[in-house]
């Protein structure tokens, strides 16, 4: 999970500023007065090992 400062605008949200913890994101939500956000991102994979086709859904690698 990633944690970033951001804003919430008529095309929807921007993300700014990352933080390595939640906690860090909160503190820096409540110093600003505006909201941080959490972002999970996954990746699905196919899985072909039972003869049948499955979806899997996989943590993705952070960049």
């Amino acid at each position: 999970m990633r944690f970033f400062a951001g804003e919430i605008n008529k095309d929807g949200i921007a993300l700014g500023k990352e933080f390595r913890t939640e906690p860090e994101a909160q503190l820096e939500s409540l110093k600003q007065d505006k909201p941080y956000f959490s972002v999970e991102a996954w990746k699905m994979t196919p899985d072909l090992s039972n003869g049948t086709i499955a979806v899997t859904k996989r943590p993705a690698a952070k960049a």
